[in-house]
């Protein structure tokens, strides 16, 4: 069942691009008022927008073809999330968190400390879940000795650290489990849980955005308008390569820039430059 919020953003979202795709054809100056209409939609709706501006050209009605790619984006971000291996990987850290908190059978305040997904690579990450242990009747070295005997009869792999003082364990599945003294924070205590690394969801959005750009680019490289296939294309081959080049090349930049978005543009800098490279080789 979809949220309400989540769908009053998605009808707000659709009706943001059928919104400037109308005004890019009443407003007064049509022609100058569509040209930034255009490249608002394409902004507003990236990536399907993309293939809409190169592949589909002038002969599909953009008060349809614009608001069709902002459904698109909606679909497409929906089957990512149905598909991300996270989902499964963030219930099982809230479940072994759970499992760590009421093991020790020890009267604690939990808070919530911390969430949400730990760079493991430039493309993976580790989904971490934290709480801080409030009131805990124990010293730390008391506690992680209740800690450490629960684990290794539970069946984990524990090791020990001393300076500074943590206790951390490993289960089969390669979750991390993880009690250090609460920095800054006298008689507190973190606990901890970190799922294995896996491929972050930026990536693998990243990668959707990239192939239907690479899709475009192909289209663009090795279709011409008068085709038998009946493709319109929007722009000539001939400066193609070099346009697509640069999308590469300011992709690498945001991978090499910005920490927070180097998962997606690495999966969209692969197949674009791969479709790059087919163009380069055939035209």
């Amino acid at each position: 069942m979809v949220k309400p919020r989540r769908a009053a953003l998605v009808v707000g979202y659709v009706g943001l691009v059928t919104l400037v795709t109308f005004a890019g054809r009443l407003l007064p100056g049509h022609d100058s008022a569509g040209d930034v209409a255009g490249v608002l939609n394409v902004v507003l709706t990236l990536p399907a927008g993309l293939a809409v501006w190169f592949s589909l050209g002038p002969e599909l009605p953009v008060e349809l073809a614009y608001p069709v790619a902002a459904v698109v984006n909606v679909i497409l971000i929906a089957l990512v999330r149905l598909t991300d291996p996270a989902r499964s990987a963030e219930a099982a850290v809230e479940q072994r968190l759970s499992v760590a908190l009421t093991s020790s059978r020890l009267p604690v305040t939990p808070m919530l400390r911390s969430h949400g997904t730990v760079p493991a690579g430039p493309v993976r990450g580790r989904i971490e879940r934290s709480l801080l242990l409030r009131d805990v009747p124990l010293a730390f070295p008391e506690l992680a000795g209740v800690y450490r005997e629960h684990w290794q009869v539970a069946g984990l792999r524990v090791q020990e650290r001393t300076d500074p003082p943590a206790l951390r364990a490993f289960d089969a599945q390669g979750y991390e489990l993880l009690i250090e003294p609460a920095p800054g924070h006298f008689g507190e205590t973190v606990l901890q849980v970190l799922s294995p690394p896996r491929l972050q969801l930026r990536f693998t959005a990243g990668v959707v955005a990239g192939v239907m750009v690479a899709g475009a680019v192909l289209v663009l490289g090795l279709v011409n308008s008068t085709d038998s296939w009946g493709f319109a294309v929007g722009a000539g081959a001939s400066g193609l390569p070099a346009l697509a080049s640069l999308g590469v090349v300011l992709g690498a930049v945001v991978v090499l820039g910005w920490p927070s978005t180097r998962a997606f543009g690495v999966g969209f800098c692969l197949p674009v430059a791969l479709a790059v490279a087919a163009v380069h080789t055939m035209i």
